[in-house]
């Protein structure tokens, strides 16, 4: 009975997280810099967006961001991250619907 009860705090937390960042999200897709950025992050695959959010990253475990842009960067990392999940999202929609298609010619 505890472990149903565990897996709904877990389910509870993950829905709560994820509507949070939805609201992030857009919120900043209101402000033109981050619609931009979002944009051109559309055209990039996943591993190209892996590797962006990367270098991101090392640039900030190697102090290459002042502490004035921090925020930014990591900004810009939230929002690769979100086009990371879309992507993988969309594969996986495709995915099952090529598997869908599959069982139906059978």
């Amino acid at each position: 009975m505890e472990d149903n009860n565990l897996d709904e705090k877990i389910a509870y937390l993950r829905d709560t997280f994820l509507k949070a960042q939805k609201e992030y999200l857009d919120e900043l897709m209101k402000q033109s810099k981050w619609k931009k950025l979002v944009e051109s992050l559309n055209k990039l695959d996943a591993k190209k967006l892996a590797v962006f959010a990367l270098s991101r990253i090392a640039s900030i475990e190697n102090g290459k961001v002042k502490a004035e842009d921090l925020e930014i960067v990591e900004t810009e990392i939230t929002i690769v991250l979100a086009a990371i999940q879309d992507c993988a999202r969309e594969r996986g929609a495709k995915e099952k619907a090529k598997h869908v298609d599959d069982e139906f010619e059978r």
